[in-house]
């Protein structure tokens, strides 16, 4: 078969237009902006809070605004949220890697705080608190609570750091139904062990931490049932559980026992 010379030159074009687009466009499940693992990658429709304004910052480095991201603490630049749509529901506009019920419809995030602009007037009640530089520190035996009053169903993530030497007794709690000192579920994350705090339960071991390494912490919470996991930088995640039929509604509060503690963003993100 004969190719003219314009054939060429014509083919040539399509064959460096394709190089361009494969550039352009996301890469299939596997490449670098993958962010769910989830086959069958394609743009999704812009998040429903697009309408917010911008708040000039970007906690989790995703190039996605934290007003407008749909998982403001967890890197997805692609924003995929299909989890739903593929069960042949609604999108919820929480993305699927920090949605606690990618499958189900109705999740929405609550709260969203990276405490880069220091402690928001109105949004928290706080004691020991003060700004440090992309974080909050917090002083030993201080408390940051939210003044919203959020469902039982939530999820509360939180990300912080201790700032002193480690001894027994230094901690960060994460809690979700908060309502006073002595009424809360909290989960305890201490030099040497991690407990879920609900009455009383058992503690159990964990990795030791030290100064500055970030400790990842999440309660997953609704009528039955309480999960509470931790992890350290990138470590192991280590998940506690128990059971309870008297979970009420509450805020969300980071404690601190010990020592002082850098808190990086917290969270929440309610359930249906």
């Amino acid at each position: 078969m004969r190719v003219s010379v314009a054939g060429l030159i014509a083919l040539q074009g399509i064959l460096a237009l394709g190089a361009c687009l494969r550039e352009t466009f996301p890469p299939p499940d596997g490449g670098s902006l993958d962010d769910d693992g989830a086959p069958g990658d394609a743009p999704l429709p812009l998040d429903a809070r697009v309408d917010a304004p911008l708040s000039g910052h970007d906690e989790d480095g995703d190039g996605i605004d934290d007003a407008l991201d749909n998982c403001p603490q967890s890197a997805n630049a692609q924003q995929r949220d299909l989890g739903e749509v593929n069960n042949g529901r609604e999108a919820d506009g929480v993305g699927d890697i920090c949605d606690p019920d990618p499958d189900l419809p109705g999740n929405s995030i609550l709260l969203f705080d990276g405490m880069y602009a220091g402690l928001v007037p109105g949004r928290w009640v706080a004691t020991g608190a003060s700004a440090s530089g992309d974080s909050l520190r917090l002083d030993r035996d201080s408390a940051l609570i939210s003044t919203s009053s959020f469902p039982a169903h939530v999820m509360v993530n939180i990300s912080a750091s201790l700032t002193s030497v480690q001894q027994a007794g230094n901690a960060v709690i994460v809690a979700s139904n908060y309502t006073s000192s002595a009424s809360f579920v909290g989960c305890r994350r201490e030099v040497t062990s991690m407990r879920l705090l609900y009455g009383s339960n058992p503690s159990t071991a964990a990795p030791p931490f030290s100064p500055a390494q970030e400790i990842w912490m999440e309660i997953l919470a609704n009528a039955m049932q309480i999960d509470c996991g931790t992890a350290v930088d990138d470590g192991q995640w280590i998940a506690l559980a128990t059971s309870t039929t008297s979970l009420d509604a509450g805020n969300a509060a980071v404690l601190t026992t010990g020592s002082p503690a850098l808190v990086h963003f917290v969270v929440v993100i309610g359930r249906p």
